[in-house]
């Protein structure tokens, strides 16, 4: 039970911060308490909680925890404004491979892959469709 109050809190403190982040972008995205505190309080919460009982490994907390919050604050912005800032998603690649680091090279290098892919993707429906896909 510790271990649910202590991510849930810190999973509140770090959807507050990203509330603040989102409305300090260049093209601010004011979002309403306490969506992001909520939302990030409770996916950190339920990581903690499949840690301490074991379903969690430790070398993959740092890495469900953070795209639990980057999930919370790129989804936030891409509902309410319908686009997603660079200043969330540019260093997101690099940041989730860091992440994986504890997983060992094959997990890094597979992420990396999956990463190309999906920019590869993105860039023949870009290409395809522009209207469809915004260029970020």
């Amino acid at each position: 039970m510790a271990h649910l109050i202590v991510f849930g809190g810190l999973g509140m403190l770090a959807g507050s911060a990203a509330r603040a982040l989102l409305a300090r972008l260049p093209r601010g995205a004011l979002v309403p308490p306490p969506w992001c505190e909520l939302v990030v309080g409770a996916l950190w919460a339920t990581c903690g909680c499949g840690w301490s009982s074991g379903l969690l490994p430790t070398r993959w907390l740092p890495l469900m925890l953070g795209l639990a919050w980057l999930g919370v604050a790129a989804g936030t912005v891409d509902l309410m404004h319908r686009r997603l800032p660079d200043a969330l998603t540019l260093p997101a690649g690099p940041l989730a491979l860091a992440a994986a680091l504890p997983l060992g090279a094959p997990v890094v290098l597979r992420a990396a892959v999956c990463g190309m892919v999906l920019v590869g993707a993105h860039m023949a429906v870009r290409a395809l469709a522009p209207a469809a896909l915004g260029a970020g």
